[in-house]
């Protein structure tokens, strides 16, 4: 019964039915005391420490006490259970599906106590992989390395296996591989696949145009009729052959001396009929387009000799 006496006085401890003996002078008698649960003092939820994996689940009990641990019943249904926000997954009243893998505190309250439990959720079987990283940038001629990770179904990361996985890009952005390190070439948006024994994840690889290395003048081999006028452009270019700017405004075009004609910014109006070539300047950098000028419709005669003398006859 536990307890403690004060003389003739006897303080309750342990909840149940006993028997209270007097003796005097070896008289004897007996007396029945039932000691009740006193008020809540504490619940206790169970299991205290539990291991599941990722995507199983664990149903919890609560039990309620006084302060000398005397049992006041199952509060189970009445009890409110939550785990830490991080570990995800979901409850059905004392029922906890599992998500995250990770150590958790679980946490039951009843009337205004509580009390907590140790959850050990561990990965669960290779269900994908994840490639990364996803959404790099990098401009051209610069390596990217990639790494793959396989993961459960919830995410919760098992191994590397970078090793061995296979990386490919898609054929257009050209470039190369060394094992994960891909070396760039095209610019673009581009997606990176990686392959593990049949699973696969992709990633997304923007890849930017390096510094200009020359330009191009446009168009090149064309031809019109002297009096008529032709538009230049001019575009510059790394060294992979990607598109850096427009750069029109900023180059200077000319023509063969013997060509005539005039220039209005970058629209050259053609004079003297032969193949001529054009040539930009920019940025240090040139380019040359060939243009051909025929002969415009007829607009004049020319007989010569313009002046001759001669004898009679």
């Amino acid at each position: 019964a536990g307890g403690s006496w004060i003389a003739n006085v006897y303080v309750s401890a342990e909840a149940g039915t006993w028997t209270v003996t007097g003796n005097y002078g070896g008289l004897i008698d007996t007396a029945s005391l039932t000691v009740n649960g006193g008020a809540l003092d504490h619940i206790i939820i169970s299991p205290d420490s539990a291991t599941v994996t990722a995507g199983d689940v664990q149903t919890y009990t609560a039990e309620a006490f006084d302060e000398f641990d005397n049992t006041l019943g199952d509060v189970t249904t009445s009890t409110s259970f939550s785990i830490d926000s991080a570990a995800g997954g979901s409850w059905s009243a004392n029922v906890y599906t599992s998500a995250t893998a990770g150590t958790w505190t679980v946490t039951g309250s009843y009337s205004g106590v509580s009390d907590t439990a140790s959850l050990t959720v561990s990965v669960g079987s290779a269900d994908h992989i994840v490639v990364s990283p996803d959404g790099a940038t990098i401009i051209a001629g610069s390596s990217q390395a990639y790494t793959a990770q396989t993961a459960d179904q919830f995410g919760n990361p098992i191994a590397d296996v970078t090793g061995d996985t296979t990386f490919s890009i898609d054929t257009g952005a050209g470039g190369s591989w060394a094992a994960n390190v891909y070396t760039s070439a095209r610019a673009g948006t581009w997606t990176v696949t990686g392959d593990y024994g049949g699973l696969t994840d992709t990633a997304v690889l923007n890849v930017t145009a390096a510094s200009v290395s020359y330009i191009t003048i446009l168009p090149d081999g064309v031809a019109i009729a002297a009096g008529d006028s032709q538009t230049y452009t001019a575009q510059s270019f790394d060294e992979f052959g990607n598109l850096v700017a427009d750069v029109t405004d900023t180059t200077v075009l000319s023509i063969d001396v013997g060509a005539e004609g005039t220039w209005a910014a970058n629209i050259y109006t053609s004079a003297k009929a032969g193949t001529w070539t054009v040539t930009g300047t920019c940025l240090g950098l040139t380019d040359s387009a060939s243009l051909t000028v025929t002969a415009g419709p007829l607009h004049h005669i020319v007989i010569s000799p313009d002046s001759a003398t001669i004898a009679a006859g």
